[in-house]
């Protein structure tokens, strides 16, 4: 049999040789499907290779997908037979387009994944992100974005990432959208207007601030669709209105205003992001900006008070101007619309400025019968223009008038898209990015028409057909793929979709691997471990013993490095030993590292091509020499004493450049006290600084001479030499300008009294001044420029030192935090140690005695206010151990795998597990443990946790599943040299099984992982133990005495829950106690049968008396039902004989109220007839008598006091101001209420002309009907005394009105100006409209109220001066509150 075991290597590396092949060759047959490139490792060459540092002649090299290196042409020299050379076309970076409407699932026969990343890859996009609308159904959710993922699968030819969409159905459902984000959208996307899509509805400004909110943790995008509709933009089609074929019409539709008020109110939401703010992280961009002019400052300004804000606008907005745009073709017809030329040249303006960020397609294809392209109704078609594949060439053709170059090409379409979707590795042909690049001709013109190879479907609704462009694109690489090749494709559409991470992920060509999802699943477990055992809060702890801005960034993001190793967590372990030496040995002078300024960004800034200033030039100075001093004082130190124990710490800087030359550079060229270009900086400088200086010599003293001639001729008061406009001149009097014969005026003082003159003799020093100021800055900019291109190119040895700072900065964080706690160096073991001390030692893997828990020992040792920094602890002072928490000891033997620790709750089981775990973890991390002598650990490469925070009685299903959904992901990725750590295994389920399951995922850990240690209720788990040594048991001591958790372990030992005696030390019942006490001997092991039929007999029982109870419950339920049906049925009855009742007595009022007003109308005839035959002396008596006469008829017909209102009722009764009352003091007589007072119980009444303040109790209300019915008569008695007047005018007016008619003293709603409640602007405003507003011989009646006064003054006196109005009449006791106007 010997013989076969020796075979199984040789069939095992035989078998591997196999699987090679044929990956190998699967590999081939991929290869030719997805690139029209036989080979995936090759050189594209050329003459114009677009990159971040500037145009160059060379050959980028491509390895598996990815750029590995970039050479000019004096390095190149045809290193390679694998070579496409494109000669003078253009290489630069793929196009990222963040805007596209791929309509698919749901509506592909718009578009689709197909055809749309076909029309990408031959307009020379790499990447798109696809919009969450027009697909259906809208991109929501979880489950509509895996739709999403589930179609593009296979079927795309660039790569492609999502927009989540915000609606106001998951804007304030944070877990909604927090699930969204997790599964991989790059942002959210969200409409301030109409959508025009059904399930994609419009949202307002407080779904955006929620949005934002949600997005900040994320550090995402919201992107808005910034128009809100308001009422100026309506048209008028019908009725021959505005044509619906014209484009001016639909202009009017959506005009600037709708822009700007949309921007207005995101801008609210916006300064949240700023620095400190609620929503920092999150970042708003405004999509397709099509106004150039309000909004787009507001944009600007916003950016300047450190708004996280950006814009884009699109090629279509750049190309045309509504003035070209034909009527009926509704081709260009899109949201927000082209605008006019004057437009479209302020918004290249802003672009080539940079206050346009970046380009997009906003490609939004559709059907051609949507476009209603033979009706041409532009307020009907579907708007959007398809675009994708024309962007580079329309971009290019059209800039080129106002100065395009290749590198703003890939700023606008690669570069900065790239950061806005946090995809680091495009948007540049860089060393390690992705290798998608686009090769084209700019110079190549040609023709768009149907049949052209950039047109992939529905080309007849394309707006560019017919046009004339410049810019033909060979070639398009994607991922190292050459997916595009002029007018071919790939064969297949190869590009799969990886699985959504945290992180925004592409849809990525890189097929997953089972490794890569298993060292992902990894990466998760082990984060949501550090969160379980509160990792982040330990790394707080260090954050206040870090100096530099950078080791306080990771630490309090709990991003500070932990050993992947065993021997880099040695050596971080040794570093932190190593600053405990050096501050013991620094004592009084500790080293300063709080002088080491982040450069990182400055940095970044330099290499990106950006210029420098001088502040930032002084603090990459200051920097260099800190990092210098920091060096020199650890070599001091270091051989001042024991070399060797400072070596961890010397070996971080040992191979750092301290760029003393670029330090000494810099320092020589500026004066950083004064922040000032030095002279000496440059020969040039200095000719142009001593020039200048003896030119402003000269000017001086000649101004001087001619100022002081001025003051002598009296032309000023004082001597007066100054500058306006960059140019030196002279104070004079504006009538002493002839003083200065030829002199040229360049200002004049705000009175016009004083002129700032340049004297003819001065103009000439005066231009020589100019021309050496901007030769100074000129030359100022290239000193500048020089270091920062020094600069840049020492990036890679700057941010090498900064990061070796930061690491000694972490070192003695790591030291101080060591003494705070006073703790020890841990040991990290292996699985054989090679170092033994006793034989003890040697029979232990894990070996800590007396630790306690990090986390509790912080808050227990009190805040850090008198910590400063790490090297202000006195090095003297020994650190008092405290009592809390309590010390425990953890001994593991070697051979143990799996330890279950049982005992009471709340006896420390979970916070001992919690503290191996961090235990660790900060050992991995370099960090000292809080126990006594030193501690042995051995090295995990993962520390896997499930526990779970709260501590239950009763947990649901769903617990349960989620338990052991995370311990099978646990045993996926654990290791040989991984600890487990699991609390309540098996819980949440039956017993027995939860049992048999936690007893079968223990058997599977111990031979899979370095150690498990298991907390569990189950005794049968404890005797694992006594059939397998690589068991062990661990039990929580609980003092019978004082009936509580004493939180130490007891090794070896099994734990009882001690239940019973807790529960009876609360209180409970004796004999409950007692009871359970029996059951407890009667389910003993030893008696498994008699359990089975004890616990069977007492189910039985406990079943026979809920069945009867349930029989019980069941009756008395039927009968309290019936009784309410028929309390239900007496009240279904009471409602309908109460309107009954209702119905009847309305019909008895109604019948009274026709009596009154046919007695009053009869009243109203018989004056009308008096009045026809009455003379004017007449008219008052007449009016009294018909008053006198209504009144008796409403009298008649009032009920009583106790009909119409009861006395709790009017003593309820609350008056209201305006409202018409019976005041008892007045015979009962009608006022208006004026005011009611709530400080006291009084109300101020007018009666006439009289007001006077009355008790509440003397006013009663009246009938509302009735008295509405006898004012309405009043009115119309005054109307008919009115016209009669207007018949018979008296004294002087009778001469005024001959010759004018008035139009009847009828009052509406169209006559009437109600000033009430406003104030004295708003209620002048409103008058002096309504006055100019009526018609010639009109009437307007102006409601003032009684109220104060103020606002009636106010009438009357505009009346009285407004010459519209020849009269007016004042209010009278017929008309209280309304004053009559005559307009002319």
């Amino acid at each position: 049999m010997d013989w076969q075991w020796r075979l199984l290597p040789l069939l095992a590396l035989l078998a591997s040789f196999l699987v090679l092949f044929y990956f190998q060759d699967s590999f081939k047959a991929s290869q030719g499907e997805c690139s029209l490139l036989p080979y995936s490792h090759y050189w594209i060459a050329s003459k114009r290779i677009v990159t971040q540092q500037g145009i160059i002649s060379g050959a980028v090299e491509v390895k598996g997908g990815k750029i590995i290196s970039i050479v000019k042409d004096a390095d190149w020299n045809g290193k390679s037979k694998q070579v496409v050379d494109y000669g003078d076309a253009v290489v630069m970076p793929g196009l990222i387009d963040v805007h596209v409407h791929l309509d698919d699932p749901g509506r592909d026969e718009w578009e689709g994944f197909p055809s749309g990343t076909k029309a990408a890859a031959a307009g020379g996009v790499t990447t798109v992100v696809d919009m969450p609308l027009n697909n259906f159904p809208s991109t929501v959710s979880t489950e509509t974005l895996n739709l999403k993922i589930k179609a593009a699968e296979k079927r795309i030819y660039v790569d492609v990432g999502f927009w989540g969409g915000l609606v106001p159905e998951n804007a304030f459902n944070a877990t909604t959208l927090e699930a969204l984000l997790d599964a991989g959208v790059l942002g959210l996307k969200s409409f301030m207007c109409p959508s025009g899509i059904n399930d994609f509805p419009m949202t307002d400004i407080h779904h955006i601030k929620a949005g934002l909110s949600a997005l900040a943790k994320y550090r995402r995008p919201l992107l808005v669709h910034s128009e809100i509709q308001d009422d100026k933009s309506n048209v008028q089609v019908d009725n021959g209105g505005d044509d619906p074929r014209s484009y001016s019409t639909y202009l009017k539709t959506r005009p600037p205003s709708w822009e700007e008020a949309a921007i207005r109110e995101l801008l609210t939401a916006t300064k949240d992001t700023r620095s400190g703010g609620p929503a920092e992280g999150a970042h708003l961009h405004v999509v397709h900006l099509s106004d150039a002019s309000s909004s787009f400052d507001l944009i600007k300004d916003a950016k300047k008070r450190g708004d996280s804000i950006t814009v884009e606008t699109c090629p279509h907005y750049l190309a045309f101007s509504a003035e070209e745009i034909p009527d009926g073709d509704t081709r260009f017809k899109c949201a927000p619309p082209i605008r006019d030329a004057a437009n479209k040249e302020k918004l290249w303006n802003a672009l080539m400025e940079g206050d346009i960020d970046m380009l997009s397609s906003d490609h939004s294809p559709t059907v051609p019968k949507l476009k209603l392209l033979n009706e041409g109704n532009f307020l009907k078609a579907w708007g959007g223009i398809s675009s994708i594949q024309f962007v580079l060439p329309v971009t290019w053709s059209s800039g080129q008038k106002f100065g395009i170059t290749l590198e703003k090409i890939a700023l606008w379409w690669s570069e900065r898209p790239a950061k806005l979707i946090g995809q680091h590795s495009k948007g540049a042909i860089a060393i390690g990015n992705h290798a998608d690049i686009v090769v084209w001709e700019p110079e190549v013109e040609f023709d768009l028409n149907a049949d052209h190879p950039m047109y992939v479907k529905n080309p007849s609704i394309s707006a560019y057909l017919g046009k004339r462009l410049s810019g033909n694109v060979l070639a398009t690489f994607v991922r190292g793929n050459l997916v595009y090749k002029q007018g071919n494709h790939a064969p297949a559409a190869c590009v799969s979709v990886r699985p959504l991470q945290f992180k925004p992920k592409l849809i990525s060509s890189v097929t997953n691997s089972l490794e890569s999802r298993t060292s992902e699943l990894a990466t998760t477990l082990q984060s949501e471990t550090l969160k379980t055992l509160e990792w982040p809060a330990i790394c707080n702890y260090l954050s206040t013993f870090t100096s530099t801005s950078m080791g306080l960034y990771l630490t309090k993001t709990a991003a500070i490095p932990v050993g992947q190793s065993r021997d880099e967590s040695q050596r971080l372990l040794d570093q932190t030993t190593a600053a405990l030496h050096a501050m013991e040995a620094f004592k009084s002078e500790p080293l300063d590292l709080s002088s080491i300024e982040d450069v990182s960004g400055i940095v970044h800034s330099a290499a990106s091509g950006q210029m420098l200033t001088v502040r930032e030039l002084c603090r990459v100075r200051r920097m260099l020499a800190a990092a210098r001093a920091v060096s020199e004082k650890l070599g001091a130190v270091a051989h001042g004493g024991s070399s060797e124990r400072y070596t961890p710490l010397l070996e971080i800087l040992q191979s750092s450049n301290f760029q003393m030359e670029l330090e000494k550079k810099i320092g020589f060229c500026i004066d950083c006290n004064l922040s000032t270009v030095l002279d000496r900086a440059s020969e040039e400088l200095e000719l142009i600084r001593a020039e200048r200086k003896r030119n402003m010599e000269n000017l001086d003293s000649l101004l001087k001479e001619v100022s002081v001639s001025i003051y002598q001729a009296g032309g000023i008061d004082r001597p007066l030499v100054t500058k306006r406009r960059s140019r030196m001149c002279v104070g004079i009097r504006a009538s002493h300008k002839y003083l200065l014969p030829d002199g040229v005026v360049l200002n004049v003082s705000s009175s016009g009294a004083t002129y700032f003159m340049e004297p003819r003799e001065a103009v000439e020093l005066n231009n020589m001044e100019v021309k050496l100021s901007n030769s100074e800055k000129a030359e100022e900019m290239a000193i500048l420029s020089m270091l920062t291109c020094d600069i840049a190119e020492s990036e890679a040895e700057i941010r090498y030192l900064l990061d070796r700072l930061l690491e000694v900065d972490l070192a003695f964080a790591r030291a101080a935090y060591a003494r705070w706690v006073n703790g020890v160096c841990p040991i990290l073991t292996s699985e054989e140690p090679e170092v033994l001390i006793s034989e003890a030692d040697n029979a232990l893997s894990v070996d800590i005695e007396g630790i306690q828990h990090p986390l509790l020992l912080g808050s227990s040792l009190g805040n850090f206010s008198d910590i400063i920094a790490p090297n202000s602890i006195d090095p003297s002072s020994s650190k008092v151990v405290s009592n809390f928490p309590v010390p425990i000891d953890i001994k593991v033997q070697s051979g143990t795998r799996v330890v279950v620790v049982s005992g009471p709750n709340t006896g420390g089981k979970t916070a001992s597990m919690k503290t191996l775990g961090l235990s660790s973890i900060m050992s991995k991390a370099g960090m000292y443990l809080p126990a006594k002598r030193q501690p042995r650990v051995p090295w995990f490469d993962l520390v896997l946790a499930d526990i779970g925070d709260s501590q239950s009685l009763e947990q649901s299903l769903s617990t349960f599943s989620g338990h052991i959904s995370r311990i099978c992901e646990i045993l996926e990725v654990a290791s040989k040299e991984s600890l487990v750590l699991i609390d309540e295994i098996g819980s949440g389920t039956d017993p027995s099984e939860g049992v048999a399951l936690s007893t079968s995922i223990l058997q599977y850990l111990k031979n899979r992982v370095n150690l498990a240690v298991v907390t569990t209720h189950y005794a049968d788990l404890s005797r694992l133990k006594d059939n397998d040594s690589q068991y062990e048991n661990a039990a929580m001591e609980f003092s019978l005495e004082t009936l509580q958790p004493t939180y130490q372990i007891i090794w070896g030992s099994t734990g009882d829950s001690y239940a019973l005696t807790i529960a009876n030390s609360i209180g409970f019942d004796r004999n409950i106690i007692e009871r359970a006490k029996n059951w407890v001997e009667r389910l003993n092991p030893e008696k498994q049968q008699e359990r089975k039929g004890v616990l069977y007999q007492s189910l039985m029982e406990e079943r026979n008396r809920l069945e009867a109870q349930f029989k019980r419950a069941e009756s008395l339920h039927a009968e309290i039902m019936g009784l309410y049906n028929e309390v239900r049925g007496e009240a279904d009855n009471l409602e309908e004989r109460e309107i009954a009742l209702r119905a009847k007595e309305m019909q008895k009022v109604q019948q009274e109220l026709d009596t009154a007003k046919s007695q009053i109308n009869t009243v109203v005839q018989e004056f009308e007839n008096q009045l026809r035959i009455a003379n004017s002396d007449e008219f008052n008596s007449l009016i009294r008598k018909s008053e006198s006469a209504i009144n008796s008829i409403v009298k008649a017909h009032f009920p009583g006091d106790s009909s119409s209102f009861t006395e709790s009722e009017t003593s309820s009764y609350e008056p209201q101001s305006g409202e018409q009352v019976h005041v008892k003091k007045l015979g009962n007589k009608l006022a208006t209420v004026v005011e009611a007072s709530e400080d006291d119980n009084t109300v101020l009444v007018q009666y006439g002309k009289i007001r006077v303040r009355v008790e509440k109790s003397n006013i009663r209300p009246i009938s509302r009907s009735k008295s509405n019915a006898a004012i309405s008569s009043r009115q119309s008695l005054k109307r008919l005394v009115r016209n009669k007047r207007r018949d018979f005018p008296l004294d002087s007016d009778a001469t005024n009105s001959d010759a004018t008619s008035y139009s009847p003293l009828i009052q509406t709603s169209k006559n009437t100006v109600d000033l009430r409640g406003m104030r004295v602007e708003e209620a002048t405003l409103h008058l002096e409209m309504a006055i100019a507003a009526r018609e010639s011989k009109s009437v307007l009646f102006v409601v003032h109220g009684m109220g104060t006064g103020v606002i009636k003054e106010l009438a009357l006196d505009i009346l009285g001066k407004n010459p519209r109005v020849v009269k007016y009449e004042q209010d009278n006791p017929m008309n209280y509150g309304c004053t009559v106007a005559y307009i002319k």
